[in-house]
């Protein structure tokens, strides 16, 4: 079994994916462009001149166990690190379902960092959102954080998340052939028609769009 242990920003983009998994960061958390994160697609920070901005990511990966059984594997995988605090702090209410919270603190030359994971495990794979933050921000960052955390969803596919029928029939409709201008009519549609689904949702629509045009 593979475990992932997030310290700043990692994430899998789930498009692709028998469900497609969606959250929303915090209101004002602005994305990461690639060039800023290691191995990662996206993630999200909030403003700030600090050195070690608060950000959070979502990564997935496919196991073979019970979430007791994860969560042992993932204890054991942070407390290997020097100076490593792990704790369970109980279980979380998603909309996706229940999950559990962690918590690790370590030292860094910033000031101690906190790491709260909710880790939520459907079928064969497990959904991770990981929060970074320093010590001294946890307080402030704290209400907003979980909330994001409990709005974990899995949907059918990503259009499913679009309750205004003719909505999602006019995006889906860019996805014929023989439409002009198809890109730039989507694109649009998506900044201007879509912001109650959220910063990330938008990301991986935009994304499984251009793909879909592009490959025609």
């Amino acid at each position: 079994m593979r475990i992932i242990c997030l310290m700043g920003c990692f994430m899998l983009p789930l498009v692709g994916w028998s469900q497609t998994c969606l959250f929303t960061p915090p209101s004002g958390w602005q994305p990461l462009k690639p060039k800023d994160l290691s191995r990662t697609q996206i993630g999200f920070a909030k403003k700030g001149s600090s050195y070690f901005n608060p950000s959070i990511n979502l990564a997935t990966e496919k196991v073979d166990c019970d979430l007791k059984e994860y969560l042992k594997a993932v204890k054991q995988i942070h407390l290997s690190g020097p100076n490593t605090r792990w704790s369970d702090l109980g279980n979380i209410e998603m909309k996706a379902g229940v999950g559990r919270l962690t918590e690790v603190r370590k030292p860094s030359p910033c000031g101690e960092i906190v790491l709260l994971q909710s880790i939520f495990l459907k079928g064969d794979t497990a959904y991770i959102l990981t929060a970074a933050v320093l010590k001294k921000e946890l307080i402030s960052c704290q209400k907003e954080i979980l909330s994001s955390f409990r709005s974990l969803e899995l949907t059918p596919n990503l259009w499913s998340a679009i309750k205004d029928e003719d909505l999602k029939d006019q995006l889906l409709s860019h996805f014929e052939p023989n439409q002009k201008n198809r890109w730039d009519s989507f694109q649009q549609l998506i900044e201007k028609k879509t912001s109650d689904l959220g910063a990330y949702w938008q990301y991986i629509a935009l994304q499984e769009g251009h793909a879909k045009l592009h490959a025609q």
